[in-house]
């Protein structure tokens, strides 16, 4: 299978993104790189006060033509994996039935320069929004 083309749905959210519904003196970016063609990579910093409280390394990745979303964070033994489903129309849902919080992780382009992040538990009767602007950078 040719997964350059399976990946181009996710290119849009290569660059820096910078969280905007935050407490005065909180800052979160999460910023994407496309390394090679299959697979992007993004790094989640959340900082108060110049202080950095909590780091998330990113992927999204290809195995067996199934595309996933994998988290990396320190409070976690290892990634944790989320199975993408299409449709992907600018943006993309991804689930994981077995974590504990989130099972389901959804990204959403706003235009060309806002995203809207959701995390929720499978029933979606706990549910977080977290929205983004673009950094021009």
């Amino acid at each position: 299978a040719t997964y350059a083309q399976d990946v181009l749905p996710f290119d849009w959210l290569v660059g820096c993104w910078e969280q905007i519904d935050l407490d005065e003196g909180n800052t979160a970016i999460e910023c994407w790189e496309k390394p090679d063609d299959v697979s992007l990579r993004g790094i989640g910093v959340m900082l108060e006060n110049n202080d950095t409280v909590f780091i998330e390394r990113l992927r999204i990745y290809y195995d067996n033509d199934t595309a996933y979303y994998a988290a990396d964070v320190d409070h976690n033994e290892a990634e944790v994996d989320f199975r993408i489903s299409p449709p992907y129309d600018s943006g993309f849902m991804s689930i994981n039935e077995h974590h504990d919080f989130p099972n389901k992780i959804c990204y959403k382009q706003k235009g060309v320069d806002s995203l809207e992040v959701f995390i929720a538990n499978m029933d979606e009767s706990k549910k977080r929004y977290f929205s983004f602007v673009k950094k021009n950078n």
